[in-house]
């Protein structure tokens, strides 16, 4: 999906998705109220959906309109070792969260018996829901910075930072307003034959909503630091919210308050790796605040000189074949080889050409 979208295939990302939700929905139903095979059916019907909406952004990778063509590459071991280098933080991510998941588990049977495992269940089904917004905005975010840091473009660097913090909090406070809301209803979706599940699914709902908010800046810090190559930092960012801060969190907050405790946890946890994420930002930065110029951590100096960029206006031909004969000169300026690209494109606009690394971009 992340390929798609890099290839302006957004409508193949939603169909993929689509397809894969829809068919898993619906063998879920099958299995259970016809198949009747329990956990192997069901994950039987996930793993079929998966495929399927595998399938479907595969099928759009090689569609008509597609903007890459595939070939037998030559790839290094260098290649490789990046690719895997920059799937390291989601990878450790992961087996993080597993590890704390198991750890909750445990503390969920001692505070809330089989009942609390059975709610938590439910909290996962709705915050799997809930993360597509965060997922969202962090794979924009995502993308957008990395255009931009390559390019040396500071100032877009700060504006899609700062619109991901604020997408971010405005969808998610809006999502968790609204599950709290409507936490009867929901919990009704997945418990409704017992009234003393169902209650407590309903306090659990609204005690755990409040983590969505701060979940969801730590997601786009996480998606944020590896384009900006600051690997490290979004391993470590992963390894405190997901097992070493957040595992402790729940042993303290389980020992003070029982099952609420552990609802309220997650919040803590996320919170505190917030706090963590700010002090890191103000000490590198060497300046206190919050402002996105300090979160960002990107020096001063990161930025294209003047003289490295020439701009022009383009609105009539007469300023077209201007526009051409002054980038002839800026590139032998600059001791770059210069040539004449051609556009048939309707409209008028304002044209950067950027030299960067002996090769000019426009």
């Amino acid at each position: 999906t992340a390929y798609l979208q890099v290839a302006g295939k957004r409508p193949g990302v939603m169909l993929s998705s689509l397809v894969m939700t829809g068919l898993d929905v619906i063998l879920d139903l099958f299995v259970g109220l016809v198949w009747k095979n329990g956990m192997f059916g069901m994950g039987l019907a996930t793993a079929i959906s998966e495929i399927a909406g595998c399938l479907v952004a595969i099928l759009c990778l090689f569609g008509k309109n597609r903007m890459f063509r595939f070939r037998f590459p030559s790839v290094s071991f260098r290649q490789i070792l990046g690719i895997l280098t920059q799937g390291l933080p989601i990878a450790i991510n992961q087996i993080c969260f597993t590890v704390s998941l198991l750890v909750l588990n445990r503390l969920l049977l001692v505070y809330g018996g089989s009942n609390g495992v059975a709610v938590y269940s439910v909290l996962s089904s709705i915050s799997s829901l809930c993360f597509c917004a965060s997922q969202g905005v962090g794979t924009t975010v995502q993308m957008l910075t990395g255009i931009f840091f390559g390019e040396k473009d500071r100032n877009n660097v700060y504006e899609t930072l700062k619109q991901g913090f604020i997408w971010a909090f405005l969808l998610n406070t809006v999502i968790a307003a609204v599950i709290i809301l409507l936490a009867r209803p929901v919990a009704g979706l997945f418990v409704s034959d017992n009234a003393e599940v169902t209650n407590l699914t309903v306090h659990a709902i609204r005690l755990n909503m409040f983590n969505i908010v701060p979940m969801s800046i730590c997601v786009v810090f996480k998606n944020y630091y590896p384009c900006i190559r600051k690997l490290t930092l979004s391993i470590l960012t992963g390894v405190l919210e997901n097992l070493v801060l957040i595992v402790p969190v729940n042993y303290l907050m389980g020992a003070l308050f029982g099952l609420d405790g552990l609802w309220i946890a997650k919040t803590v946890g996320e919170l505190l790796t917030l706090v963590f994420i700010a002090i890191v930002s103000m000490i590198k930065s060497r300046r206190a605040g919050l402002e996105v110029k300090i979160l960002s951590l990107i020096e001063e100096d990161f930025v294209l000189s003047d003289d490295q960029i020439a701009c022009f206006d383009i609105r009539n031909l007469e300023d077209a074949a201007a526009a051409s004969e002054n980038a002839g000169k800026f590139c032998r300026n600059l001791g770059c080889p210069s040539g004449t690209v051609v556009s048939k494109k309707k409209g008028a606009g304002t044209f950067f050409i950027r030299a960067k690394e002996g090769k000019i971009q426009v």
